[in-house]
């Protein structure tokens, strides 16, 4: 199925002893790095990761799975559009709360 996070089957001789799927691991490893660079490069500690997922092609399952919060929804109308209509596809935006007390965070 295109589209679907790469799956591997491991096999003990002519056994399936085990099916992985590393999409969700990924965006967990994915996080947990970025945190650590931008502190180191920057000095700054990021409270929250974002990212968007085309809901025409996607519809974010290794996200959810790795415990990234469904945000929200784009217009699609692009982040310089003068015009008030979509002109490209509309995306779900999903966070990834990178500390214990984000509200309060965000709220100071």
């Amino acid at each position: 199925m295109s589209g679907s996070p790469p799956r591997y089957n491991v096999y003990a001789g002519d056994k399936l002893v085990a099916l992985l799927s590393f999409g969700a691991n990924t965006w967990k490893l994915a996080a947990r790095d970025s945190f650590i660079d931008w502190q180191q490069r920057s000095g700054f500690k990021p409270v929250v990761l974002e990212t968007f997922v085309e809901t025409e092609r996607h519809r974010g399952t290794s996200f959810k799975a790795a415990n990234w919060i469904q945000g929200g929804k784009t217009v699609g109308r692009g982040k310089k559009s003068r015009v008030h209509e979509q002109i490209i596809p509309v995306k779900e935006f999903w966070l990834y709360p990178l500390s214990q007390n984000l509200r309060a965070v965000l709220r100071a």
